[in-house]
């Protein structure tokens, strides 16, 4: 099983990446989970981020806030797009134990936040 964790920079080597990393591989003890953050060297471009994507049987996010609206920048928008227009099951990860929530689509909200705010996850 490929799990591939996708979540904003602002995150990358913050605690937030390190607990869901490890929550990842206590999911997946056999599993391979990609962190983008250490497993992509490009830096910049998407296409390098959504090949990865594509390869994965699944896909975990971190929204920037853990209260609805669940907000995303356009990178994770991106792969969150990518990963359901190919199957994938995506999964929101809330808090720092428990279960992961489905994700069943996407909404943009500002085109003009790639940050933080330019879309939302909608969970099942």
């Amino acid at each position: 099983m490929k799990i591939y964790y996708a979540h904003s920079k602002i995150q990358y080597g913050s605690g937030v990446e390190a607990s869901d990393l490890a929550r990842l591989h206590a999911y997946y003890p056999t599993g391979l989970v990609i962190d983008p953050n250490k497993d992509i060297g490009e830096r910049g471009a998407i296409q390098p981020y959504l090949d990865v994507v594509r390869q994965c049987d699944r896909v975990y996010v971190r929204c920037i806030d853990e209260e609805e609206p669940y907000f995303i920048g356009k990178g994770v928008f991106s792969e969150v797009a990518y990963a359901l227009a190919y199957g994938k099951q995506v999964f929101l990860l809330i808090g720092n134990d428990g279960d992961a929530v489905p994700v069943c689509g996407l909404k943009i909200t500002d085109t003009k936040d790639w940050k933080r705010k330019y879309g939302i996850l909608i969970p099942v």
